[in-house]
């Protein structure tokens, strides 16, 4: 299951960020097992934490249990 799995940013400014899979942001791909994954950008809260917006230095992934995770498609896109 993904609720095992945060995903998050850091940014050059030496912020990092990370949120839970939760279960309304998964959806099942109907032709598949694939699952979609879309977390709004404003769930992040960046300004909270002081988190530097135009200078993004990696996605980061946190797994806290032992599995696989295939990924594909990765989009990242300003509403």
């Amino acid at each position: 299951t993904l609720d095992n799995i945060k995903i998050g940013f850091e940014s050059y400014n030496g912020k990092s960020i990370l949120l839970p899979i939760k279960s309304n942001y998964v959806s099942t791909v109907s032709d598949n097992n694939w699952q979609l994954v879309s977390i709004p950008f404003s769930e992040f809260n960046f300004a909270d934490i002081g988190f530097d917006v135009n200078r993004f230095k990696q996605l980061t992934i946190e797994f806290n249990k032992s599995g696989e995770l295939w990924l594909d498609e990765i989009l990242i896109k300003k509403q």
